[in-house]
């Protein structure tokens, strides 16, 4: 993993802000909330705050994408990537293996969801599509099981599903993120591996993940900063398929200047939403 030292000066106009700036992947252990997990982290590197793009249940390891100081702007665009899951599932009876293996592959494609009681968004019925299962093992009534998804998607609860479909009940008894889009786990570092002063940009991350971005002009780079709206003449390049309504990046040069949403495509109309403190210079 690439690591860059996380006290960054940035300079505005006539002051210059000392701060942390970045994200840190962490492998979340088990027997903490993401929320206590992502202030321990905070406090080891010094942050003022800090926050995570996607929380797991205390019980559940892996991937936790933590974003500190100025990074906690872009969490927006880092919220809505795809997740990868190593599950494990009890069953509450003894069903054929085939028809175990059988029944959650059937799952494959778009399903609908109630999110649980205790969740942090609104209880309404909501589509998640599933990209594949891949059965593990399955050793008496413990099955196994990886699952690429969409971001929302409560592992959970489809668990229960899949009880209810086999006719046997089930419940979860395991759960490690193994991926967000194209961070694996083997990309991370533990908590008590966590080094004081060192965490990853934003840029290389939201390059990782193939975050949709724009390139700004060196003379309209002001207006952004100062949050106007930007037009296609404004723009310097403009990655394809920009959609409406989408948060996206956006650059001046190699840093990233503001988290815009995209209003209009054709002609392209974006508003900045929120606005990084970057350093003088980038264009040279």
């Amino acid at each position: 993993m690439c690591l860059i030292s996380c006290a960054v000066a940035h300079e505005t106009v006539g002051f210059k802000i000392y701060m942390v700036n970045g994200v840190v992947l962490l492998d979340k252990p088990a027997g903490i909330t993401s929320r206590e997990v992502t202030e321990k982290v905070r406090q080891a590197v010094g942050a003022k705050k800090a926050g995570n793009t996607g929380i797991l249940d205390p019980g559940s390891t892996g991937v936790l994408v933590i974003c500190l100081d100025e990074a906690t702007k872009a969490m927006p665009l880092l919220m809505g990537l795809d997740k990868e899951y190593a599950a494990k599932m009890l069953l509450h009876k003894n069903v054929d293996k085939k028809q175990v293996t059988a029944t959650l592959r059937g799952f494959v494609g778009k399903i609908k969801q109630l999110p649980p009681v205790r969740s942090a968004v609104a209880r309404k019925e909501r589509e998640r599509q599933i990209y594949s299962i891949d059965v593990l093992g399955i050793s008496g009534r413990i099955v196994e099981f990886k699952i690429k998804c969409q971001a929302g998607f409560y592992v959970r609860k489809f668990i229960h599903g899949v009880g209810q479909d086999l006719g046997c009940g089930a419940q979860m008894v395991g759960l490690r993120r193994t991926a967000v889009d194209k961070i694996g786990v083997s990309q991370c570092v533990g908590f008590d591996e966590l080094e004081t002063n060192n965490i990853i940009s934003l840029e290389e991350i939201l390059g990782k993940v193939g975050v949709k971005k724009v390139c700004v002009k060196k003379e309209f780079l002001q207006n952004v900063l100062n949050g106007k709206f930007l037009a296609a003449e404004d723009i310097e390049v403009a990655d394809k398929g920009l959609e409406k309504d989408r948060f996206i990046a956006v650059y001046a040069g190699k840093k990233l200047a503001a988290i815009g949403k995209v209003l209009k495509t054709k002609p392209m109309y974006i508003k900045p939403d929120r606005v990084f403190n970057i350093v003088k210079g980038v264009f040279d």
